[in-house]
């Protein structure tokens, strides 16, 4: 497998990965932008603000996601970077959901 189809099985991961966790926690999240590039956003938070709480969560569990800017996943990220950061992301969305 070559390195953009590399990048984009492991984009795939996390977006597929995001949406679902944030469908289970009650938000209508969803991940644009090219899979080497994703970027969250919640449909029910036009001012992104629960874009800075979530990511403010990720950082609280050793995971760093910038709330108004693309992410970059590279070819140094693992399948286990990417089931590490989703698992971090169940915990920063259940916390989102304690916020409403």
């Amino acid at each position: 497998m070559g390195g953009t189809e590399r990048l984009a099985q492991l984009g795939r991961m996390l977006k597929e990965g995001l949406e679902s966790l944030g469908r289970e926690a009650g938000f209508s999240a969803r991940v644009s932008g090219p899979f080497a590039i994703p970027y969250l956003t919640f449909d029910e938070d036009p001012n992104l603000f629960l874009n800075q709480k979530f990511c403010a969560a990720m950082a609280d569990r050793g995971v760093f996601m910038h709330p108004h800017h693309n992410w970059f996943i590279s070819l140094a990220h693992t399948e286990e970077d990417i089931a590490q950061t989703l698992e971090a992301a169940r915990g920063a969305f259940a916390e989102l959901r304690g916020l409403r």
